[in-house]
Formats: C-alpha cells, structure tokens, sequence
C-alpha cells in the first residue's frame, strides 16, 4: 500500500508541474526564405536599410533543445512590428495575443501563402505584404524588382478575398528578470501554424484533484483492513 500511495503522489507532483511553471518560451533561430530590404516611414522621413524581410525559423516550449534542423522541431513565423527588433539565439518568454483588425488581415495573409513560399524573394514579398497591411499609409518598401512585385501580388488577392485565419495567434516576446518580472518589449509575431496549445492549468487542477480523491479512498480502505473484520 505504501508503495501505491508513493506512485500516486509522484503522478500528481508531475501534473502539478505545469501549474507552477511561470511562462512560455521561445527561441529565434535563423530567417528562412527571407532577403534584405529597405523601407521608409513617410511620416517621419525615417530610412531602415538591410532589414530582414521573411520567414523566421524558431523553437518554442517543447522543442527548445531538440535539433534545431529536424522537421517537426521548430515552427515558422513572420514579424509585425516595425519599431522592435529581436536577436536570434537568447531564449524569450512569450504571451499569446488575438490578431484583430489589421493584424487579423496579416494573419490571412500569412495563411494563405507561408506555407508554400517557393523562393526568398516571395519570402520578402509576403513581410513586406504583412507590413504594409499591419502599418497602413506609414510603410514603404523602397527595395524594388521581384520582392516589390510580389508585395503587391499577396495584397492585390488580400483585397479581392481571402479565408480568415482565426487559429492564428499572435506572440508578444518580453524578458523578466530575476524575480520573473517583465523588463524588456520585442518582436511581436504571427505562428505559422498556430502551436499545438498546453493543456490548461484548470485541466492539470482538476486531474490533481481526481487523484487526490483516489489517495484518500486508498488510505481509508486501507485503514479499514488494518482494523479487522467486525464481529456482530
């Protein structure tokens, strides 16, 4: 009996586990399919040359620490923001967001064409797509030639009708420091596809309590057996 309450107390601290755990991870790894671009800010006059336009190759959760090169062990994503900026390889906490309004239109975007990029100048294209819906009036594309062209094409059958994308999620990467505070904003991103989603701490909650109620009754049969059988 000992050792069946000892197993029981085991699986539970293991389903406890994920209740205590404090944020979701990512890592950065390497841009894929992607080119060099340069865009300006009409508004302010602003020019950004040599910005990474496309694919980002990343881990989250899970398959941080696997090999980075394996299918099935990374997921794919493309930038929102303009403003903020990231660095590939430290590892990042994460929160989900809703994509809506124009965000919600990327994310169409997104769905429609990220999964079947057949070169890195279409990889351009589509970021630069997802800029300029995301940032209305304030973006443009200065680079020219193929990347410009495909810009437009992914906009152009934006406009004329694409299927929404509600299991897309947006990713709003910060830091924390050492009493696990938030200190530091980066990139926000849309998942290609969305992640499969952790089982909710309600679920783990409602599992732990199912196995607390199975040690209980354990315990209490055990205890009756301990007294004997009852003489009338």
């Amino acid at each position: 009996m000992k050792k069946r309450n000892a197993a029981l107390l085991l699986v539970l601290g293991i389903l406890l586990l994920p209740v205590v755990a404090t944020a979701n991870q990512i890592e950065l790894l390497y841009p894929d399919q992607y080119s060099l671009v340069q865009f300006t800010y009409p508004n302010t006059g602003n020019s950004y040359s040599n910005i990474v336009a496309g694919s980002i190759t990343g881990q989250i959760d899970g398959q941080i620490g696997t090999n980075s090169h394996v299918s099935g062990n990374t997921t794919n994503f493309f930038c929102i923001d303009l403003d903020h900026t990231f660095s590939f390889g430290p590892v990042y906490n994460y929160e989900y967001f809703d994509l809506t309004g124009n965000r919600a239109n990327a994310a169409k975007l997104v769905k429609a064409f990220a999964s079947s990029l057949p070169d890195a100048e279409h990889g351009a294209g589509l970021q630069a797509a997802v800029w300029s819906v995301i940032y209305p009036g304030q973006f443009n594309l200065v680079t020219g030639g193929n990347i410009a062209t495909y810009m437009q094409q992914y906009l152009d059958q934006l406009n004329s009708g694409l299927p929404a994308a509600p299991e897309y999620r947006g990713l709003d990467l910060f830091t924390v420091d050492a009493s696990g505070q938030r200190i530091a904003d980066y990139q926000d991103l849309i998942d290609v596809p969305d992640p499969i989603p952790a089982p909710e701490p309600g679920t783990f909650l409602l599992l732990s309590c199912g196995l607390l109620g199975l040690l209980a009754t354990s315990r209490r049969r055990w205890l009756l057996s301990l007294s004997g059988p009852k003489i009338k």
